[in-house]
Formats: structure tokens, sequence, C-alpha cells
């Protein structure tokens, strides 16, 4: 029998949660699972989605009531169309990406007898108990990404422990892999071949705190002549429609690069990368200076191209940056010792090559996307089929 799942998105953009759905799909065994996507709209998720060759339908299931106070969103117009979806789709299982959504999923589900697993990828999914009520009435699974966010979700007893199961995403190993030949990976991205590349992949947010990074590179570009700085995403995008961040944070960046010509000269800004492996491939070090990180996707695509990381160290960034053996964590807002670690990996290509081949040995043995969706496949058939000898 082959089981229908209906997998639900908040965002129609590509952050780290979407970047997982899109892994998950391409692994989806479809011979016993057949997909159906819903997205709120057209956007770069679609565009990723396409090619796969997965029905996907368009319902705006809007998040939250009050956004400053992340009060979970419920539209009763929204419930309508959704549960009359649900009951032309009669899917087996929703796989509900972001926990945000769980009202609407809960409804439904109570009313068609459709089993929900939740996606829990950022503390923010549990700062307060009417989040996890609803997170409760929403999801009969949840898929926790960290050790450190299932014990949140389950530290008011709200949600009781047997229903929050911990599962670390995964990523196509195959895929993101070292260069054969790292020189003419630069090459074929523009890049002097003889410069030392850093990169950041970062959404313009406020969270990834870029003035911390490009602080620490003007310390870097003053010390480093040999070096060019690699700045991929698009300030257009925007996880949330109404959220203006990205154009501001784009524009403090140019106005810090104005005020400082010296690292202004080493910037390249590549854009968004729908296929983000040249960018990996042309990288020797990857950097990031967020404030916090459910996990970081970005890390762990870059750890699987054999890149030496440096890191802040606030939430989940330590699972797959491990200091002093595959990159370096340091505090957050702290752009003295950020740049002095990355100087350190500048001039010392030798130690970049040990923290990238065991970067890239940590997460073969830990992160493959094959792992990661037979368990979430595990977790769905759990779901429909009776338990043995029930």
């Amino acid at each position: 029998m082959k089981y229908k799942i209906l997998f639900v998105t908040l965002f129609p953009q590509i952050g780290g949660a979407e970047t997982s759905l899109v892994y998950v799909l391409q692994k989806l065994d479809r011979k016993r699972f057949e997909p159906i996507v819903l997205l709120p709209k057209e956007g770069y998720l679609s565009e990723r989605i396409k090619p796969l060759g997965i029905r996907m339908v368009f319902l705006e299931l809007p998040g939250f009531l009050i956004r400053q106070l992340f009060v979970p969103g419920i539209n009763p117009f929204a419930v309508w169309k959704f549960y009359q979806l649900c009951k032309e789709i009669q899917p087996h299982v929703i796989h509900l990406n972001h926990t945000t959504l769980a009202c609407y999923t809960g409804i439904v589900s109570k009313l068609l007898h459709i089993p929900v697993v939740a996606i829990s990828w950022v503390n923010s999914d549990s700062i307060y108990a009417y989040q996890d009520i609803a997170t409760n009435f929403g999801a009969d699974v949840i898929l926790a990404i960290t050790a450190r966010l299932q014990k949140r979700i389950i530290r008011r007893g709200i949600v009781k422990r047997e229903k929050v199961k911990l599962l670390t995403p995964g990523l196509d190993t195959n895929f993101f892999r070292p260069p054969e030949n790292k020189v003419r990976a630069k090459k074929d991205l523009g890049i002097n071949p003889d410069s030392v590349t850093i990169g950041i992949a970062s959404r313009f947010d406020p969270v990834k705190d870029h003035l911390t990074f490009f602080t620490a590179m003007n310390i870097v570009a003053k010390i480093a002549s040999n070096i060019t700085i690699l700045v991929a995403q698009d300030p257009s995008i925007n996880l949330e429609e109404k959220n203006t961040f990205a154009p501001i944070v784009k524009k403090n960046i140019d106005v810090y690069l104005a005020n400082n010509p010296t690292v202004k000269e080493r910037v390249v800004f590549v854009g968004y990368k729908q296929n983000m492996l040249p960018f990996y491939q042309a990288t020797d070090i990857l950097v990031s200076s967020s404030l916090y990180e459910g996990l970081g996707m970005i890390h762990m695509e870059g750890a699987s191209c054999g890149l030496p990381i440096v890191s802040t160290n606030f939430d989940g960034q330590h699972i797959i940056v491990k200091n002093g053996r595959t990159g370096y964590l340091v505090p957050i807002r702290t752009p003295k010792l950020l740049a002095e670690k990355i100087l350190t990996l500048v001039q010392n290509k030798r130690l970049r090559e040990q923290f990238g081949a065991e970067a890239r040995a940590h997460i073969l043995k830990n992160f493959s996307i094959e792992r990661y969706t037979k368990k979430v496949q595990d977790v769905y058939l759990g779901l429909v089929r009776p338990p043995a000898g029930g």
C-alpha cells in the first residue's frame, strides 16, 4: 500500500527547515509514500520542489495571532479551507514542518482522524506555555532536532516525554562533497585561485549578525592580504513576507563596507544560489556569526564538503562544529576572537585540511540523509500501522 503524506510548511522561501524538507522529499521512498506539499504561495521553495515532480498545493495558513509574543495563529476561514483540502487529498499522515501551525493540524486531525508528525526547529517554538499547549494539541509525534530542544519542549510537562522524539536532520553526503580540484572550483566561480576564500551563507536577518562577521573580517584583512570573502544569499529573501529586516541588514552591511575599504575590496556578493555546491567547493573556511541556530543546515552542508567552520556557539552549533577538531566555536558578538580563529586557519593550510577532513568524517558518520529519511518514514509507518500483536 502506498501512503499519502501531506507536507505542510509555513514559509514560501528557503531557510534551514525548508532546506531539510527538500532533502527528505528527494530521498523519500516513492514506492511506499506519495508526497504532496502544501505551501502558502510560490517562491524559492516551490522552485526547489518543482524538479522533483511532486504535487504542490497552495494555501495561506496565518502563523501567528500576535507575532511578537509567538501566539499561534488560527484563522477560521483558513481552517475550513485546510479541512476541505485534507478531505480531498485524504492523506494518511500530515507532516508539519513547523510546529507554529499546530492549531490548524490539531483541528483537522481530530475531525478527520489523520495522525500528525511535527518538526520543532528552534527554541522559539517553546517560549510560552500556550505554544506547548498548541503543539501538544496539534501533533501526535514531535521530532525535536536537538536534545536541548527536546528537553525544552517537555520541561513544563504539558507535552509528555514519550511524545517528543530526538531526530537530527541529515543531508546527501554524496552530493555535498569536497571538490576534486579546489583551484578549478575557485576559477569556476571567478575567484582568484591563490587566495584563501572565507565564506558566509546566512540569510540577511538580524539574528545572523553579519556586522560581527564583517568586523572580524576587517581585522583579518588588515593582517592577511591574500583573502577573498564570499557572501551568499539575497536580501530580497524573507522567510516572513512582512519582515522588512533583510534590506535593512544589507544596507547596514553596505554602509560598514563603504567606511572600511580594506575589507570591502575583498568582498564578493554571489547572491542566492539554488545549488550551493559550487559556493562550498570554492570556499576554504566557512564562518557563521549567528546569534543562535537550532542546528545550522549551512554548517552541515559546509562540513560535508570538507570545510573547517568557525562559528558562534549559542545553541546547536556544537553538534556540527567540534571545537578544535573540525573548526572553532566562539561566543556570540566577539569579533576579535572570531577574527583570531579565522586567522589561525587562514595562515595554516595543513590545519584547514585536517579540520576539513575531520568535519567530513563527522557528517558521514552521523548525518546522512538516508539515515534521517528512513527514521522519518518509520515514524510515518508507526502512525498508520497497528502495533504488532495489536
